[in-house]
């Protein structure tokens, strides 16, 4: 005898058929979901800190030294905040003694231009009795030298050591 069986393969073809379009489109959206939530985390750990860093530092080039980064991450990035507020801090310091010392550069000027005006012999010591760069120079005339700076008050007054104990102890 002879047997002959008809199997039919389509089934099992479209069976096969729709998994893998089932599973392109499970990999699809899973690529999809996963993308998305990369961007999220990229925007939240990465992009959104560099965007604030740079904002502070656009601000700080416009000359605005009260702004801060405020950034909580203990990574690179917060150690980056940490350095810029470090150095915005350094640069409000460098321009605070800037201005302090434009003040005392004008006060000085002032003072340079009486002591160059009076008619008076007036001069500036130290604790040690040394004369400053500040005196007038009416005792340039009056004593005869222009070096009177950077000298011991009882050298000024008695070159050469000529000073007794009594008028050095006076002085």
């Amino acid at each position: 005898g002879i047997a002959h069986y008809q199997v039919s393969t389509e089934q099992i073809y479209n069976t096969i058929d729709s998994a893998r379009n089932l599973l392109a489109v499970f990999f699809v959206a899973s690529g999809f979901i996963i993308a998305f939530v990369l961007i999220i985390l990229l925007r939240r750990i990465i992009i959104g800190p560099l965007l604030e860093i740079g904002s502070a530092v656009g601000l700080v080039g416009t000359g605005n030294l009260e702004v801060r980064v405020d950034l909580k991450s203990k990574d690179e990035l917060g150690t980056l905040a940490v350095e810029i507020n470090s150095m915005i801090g350094g640069l409000r310091e460098k321009n605070r003694l800037e201005i302090e010392n434009s003040v005392i550069d004008a006060r000085n000027q002032e003072n340079r231009k009486y002591l160059e005006n009076i008619n008076e012999g007036l001069l500036l010591l130290d604790h040690n009795q040394i004369i400053s760069d500040q005196y007038s120079t009416f005792l340039e005339t009056l004593f005869s030298t222009d070096e009177i700076a950077g000298r011991k008050f009882s050298d000024f007054l008695y070159p050469g050591g000529t000073a007794t104990d009594e008028e050095l102890k006076e002085i």
